[in-house]
């Protein structure tokens, strides 16, 4: 987008550079104080970074056009769709924000941690949390369509484990949802309008 690449350092910069020169057009620092390795996404000008808030950014000169507040820090690497951005936090919510405006659609609560970035399929967003929960909204209203349980965590191993249930991102082709639970390596394969499993591996 706009002739360059977009990426994260570790320590929550984000850097633009020319994708013909290779010369770095800018770099964006947050007043965030958590470090982040999220994924930036980019479209129409604008950059999208998740932090400790999530930024939309001007992809040619990284000026910040808006900000939007976070309770709990973005957990998820931000998803865009349709102009929405969709993303997970570590208060369990799954969030619905404006790409244009900044301003928040809609958030639900999961009540574990999404680590998952989402998924986003016609009119439906896809995403795990933590402890094994798999989640279908309607990404217009969000409204929850179907949860299924794909895995078990005894509660005495949370806390060891927390960050390791559920962290990748579902794929969705022919009507089914394919997704890894972290903490057991197993893929899964999900009917798309049901929930239902059709395998597991």
């Amino acid at each position: 987008d706009n002739g360059a690449v977009y990426f994260v350092g570790y320590t929550a910069k984000l850097y633009a550079f020319d994708i013909k020169s290779g010369k770095l057009k800018f770099d964006f620092k947050s007043d965030d104080v958590t470090d982040t390795e999220l994924g930036p996404v980019a479209a129409d000008g604008v950059v999208y970074l998740g932090s400790d808030d999530l930024y939309a950014l001007d992809g040619t000169t990284g000026k910040e056009v808006w900000k939007y507040k976070v309770d709990g820090g973005v957990l998820s690497s931000p998803q865009l769709a349709k102009g929405v951005i969709y993303f997970g936090n570590d208060k369990g919510h799954i969030f619905a924000v404006d790409a244009k405006s900044g301003k928040e659609i809609w958030k639900f609560s999961t009540k574990n941690e999404v680590y998952s970035s989402p998924a986003v399929s016609e009119d439906t967003v896809y995403f795990g949390s933590n402890y094994g929960n798999f989640y279908a909204y309607n990404a217009t209203t969000g409204k929850k369509k179907w949860q299924v349980k794909l895995t078990d965590i005894d509660k005495k191993f949370r806390k060891r484990i927390r960050e390791r249930t559920a962290e990748e991102v579902p794929v969705v082709s022919g009507g089914l949802i394919y997704y890894i639970t972290a903490n057991n390596g197993k893929i899964n394969a999900l009917d798309t309008k049901t929930g239902k499993i059709k395998w597991s591996w």
